[in-house]
């Protein structure tokens, strides 16, 4: 017979059932998150504690943060740092480039692209796989990213200058971008001409 071994999380949650509340479920900043870390270890001092994001008694504050602690003493510490510190209103990460950023990112892409001939060649590269698909695929993408990866584009991410580059010609040149060259053969058309049975 095989046994199971404790769940240690709820264990650990049952030796400590005094808790402090942050009302806020979102990420912490890193300067942030070392603060809350060092102000727990402190309190804590040399018993554990424990730390976690769960759903709120009262819905509609959604998720929160919760710290756990063996007393209520030191739990009592800990939310009036919290309260103190208003760690739950200090504002959220920066996750990707702001507009300006990304607007600085494209300008500087175009520039490269007109400047070193290759923005030709990855417009004809991401065009010819779309129309071998039959739409816009990630292939090509990848087909527009690889050809500017064969350029060396200075720090940027292929992939993104690519777009950068396939975006200016859809805005600019969409009737150019979308229509597809004729195919020519070494056959004359065929005749059309009706006769008579």
């Amino acid at each position: 017979m095989v046994r199971r071994s404790e769940n240690s999380f709820a264990a650990k949650k049952r030796r400590l059932p005094h808790r402090a509340v942050i009302k806020r479920g979102a990420p912490f900043l890193a300067a942030d998150r070392e603060e809350l870390e060092a102000a727990c270890r402190r309190i804590a001092g040399n018993t554990e504690c424990l730390e976690w994001t769960g759903a709120a008694d009262d819905v509609r504050q959604g998720w929160v943060r919760l710290i756990a602690f063996e007393t209520a003493e030191k739990a009592a510490a800990m939310q009036a740092w919290i309260d103190e510190s208003r760690i739950a209103e200090r504002p959220l990460p920066k996750f990707g480039p702001s507009r300006e950023e990304i607007a600085a990112l494209r300008e500087a892409a175009l520039k490269w692209g007109f400047a070193t001939g290759a923005a030709r060649r990855v417009v004809q590269a991401y065009r010819r796989k779309m129309f071998e698909d039959g739409n816009e695929s990630e292939a090509a993408k990848y087909w527009a990213s690889h050809t500017v990866a064969m350029y060396r584009p200075p720090g940027h991410e292929t992939m993104d200058v690519a777009m950068f580059l396939v975006e200016w010609a859809k805005t600019n040149h969409p009737e150019w971008f979308y229509r597809r060259r004729r195919q020519v053969t070494g056959t004359s058309p065929p005749d059309t001409k009706r006769t008579e049975p």
